[in-house]
């Protein structure tokens, strides 16, 4: 077996719909036929785009998740206000939703403007301090909306009971990456990167792939053959996962569940071939180029034995050996153990079985057409025997060192 080639695949495998988020962790990670790295980055202006990248594959999206927290509101401009009285301020977040532009508060609070009627950054500050040590959204403390949506903005408005004054500030926030989530898994992808661009951050997300691993397509190679094959020969697999050697035989095909090499080749003028036109790959998922190991067959001899039943043939047999190898329907003669033995005429024909290139193999029935006479029953075996006790009881009592001798017929030839 040889060239062995990636088969293209979801840019994370077998993973179910509703797994369709992957967080950051200190540790490496393990998801869908893939081991990763993938730390959080912090200080982006915006969520950045997640880029996936790959020499054959298409399709799949990831869309970064993120946290926010405001760093700082800085007064741009004041309006003019009644001096010693109230001035409030609401904050307010905005994203876009699938209908339109949507807003959520996030704080509110409100302080004393002083004679001068001008709202002024001191006094802000002063009233945002314990916020930005102690409540989320504010410095250290990244937050988002429980729907996980981007957040586009972040504003603060003033205002004083019946009056109408204008003010200005600025509110800067940042977010940090916590995540991704799975958009589509997309196709055919062999040996993809992912990364993180925009948002001008402080410190980058990293998802670095450690071990992508695939299914592995794989040919049939005859060069090597010295002899013409009937049986068919047994294939293992060694392939490496998670630094460690596994084997398996196990292979597929689009729609199809599990087999064995051996399920689908057969012997065709001594070469191996597949038995069908489909396409095979591997089960398993490996990082790294499979070893195939091909066991050649050992053909074997049908071997049936029969119950002797009165001298003749009975209808059932208590074991039997369907061999191998053989290239065509055969006939079987039934013989006493040995040839001293008497013992003749008995007849079966064998039915059923499979033609598999150019192997034939017996399933193991037969039919029984004549039942022969004159065959010896339990050739060389020891039947029970009845003991004779001198005395009327039911029960027989052995203690340690009691004799008992036993003459045993053995008759007389080979034995």
């Amino acid at each position: 077996m040889n060239n062995f080639t990636k088969a293209g695949r979801a840019l994370f495998a077998d993973v179910q719909n509703y797994y369709d988020e992957i967080d950051v962790s200190p540790n490496n990670q393990e998801f869908g036929e893939v081991l990763f790295s993938f730390t959080a980055g912090s200080g982006y202006n915006g969520t950045p785009e997640v880029v996936i990248s790959d020499p054959t594959g298409e399709g799949a999206e990831l869309e970064a998740k993120a946290e926010y927290a405001i760093q700082s509101i800085t007064i741009d401009s004041s309006g003019q206000y009644t001096p010693g009285n109230y001035v409030d301020y609401y904050i307010r977040g905005y994203y876009n939703s699938s209908c339109c532009v949507e807003s959520f508060g996030i704080y509110s609070n409100g302080f004393v403007v002083d004679e001068s009627g001008k709202i002024t950054q001191q006094q802000l500050d002063e009233s945002l301090s314990f916020v930005f040590e102690n409540r989320r959204w504010f410095g250290d403390n990244y937050y988002s909306l429980y729907n996980e949506q981007k957040i586009d903005s972040i504003t603060i408005t003033f205002s004083q009971w019946n009056i109408n004054a204008q003010s200005e500030a600025t509110v800067n926030f940042n977010s940090k990456i916590t995540g991704v989530e799975i958009i589509e898994q997309g196709q055919n992808y062999t040996n993809p990167t992912i990364s993180f661009e925009g948002g001008n951050p402080d410190e980058a997300a990293a998802f670095e792939i450690l071990e992508f691993r695939t299914q592995w397509n794989f040919e049939l190679d005859n060069s090597a053959n010295s002899s013409p094959y009937t049986a068919i020969p047994t294939v293992i697999f060694e392939y490496l996962k998670n630094d460690v050697y596994n084997t398996s035989s196990r292979i597929e095909s689009e729609g199809q569940g599990y087999l064995t090499v051996s399920d689908i080749i057969e012997s065709n003028n001594g070469e191996i071939a597949f038995s069908d036109n489909k396409n095979y790959r591997t089960q398993f998922y490996s990082v790294a180029t499979p070893v195939a190991y091909v066991t050649e067959p050992v053909h074997e001899k049908v071997n049936i034995d029969f119950i002797v039943d009165d001298g003749t043939i009975a209808s059932n047999y208590y074991g039997y050996n369907i061999g191998n190898g053989y290239r065509e329907k055969f006939s079987i003669e039934i013989v006493p153990q040995f040839a001293e033995l008497p013992g003749e005429g008995a007849n079966v024909q064998i039915i059923g079985g499979t033609q598999k290139g150019d192997e034939y193999q017996w399933s193991g029935n037969l039919i029984l057409n004549n039942t022969g006479e004159g065959y010896l029953e339990n050739v060389n075996r020891v039947g029970p025997r009845n003991f004779s006790l001198s005395y009327n009881s039911n029960d027989l009592f052995l203690n340690s060192q009691d004799e008992i001798i036993l003459d045993i017929d053995y008759g007389t030839g080979r034995h």
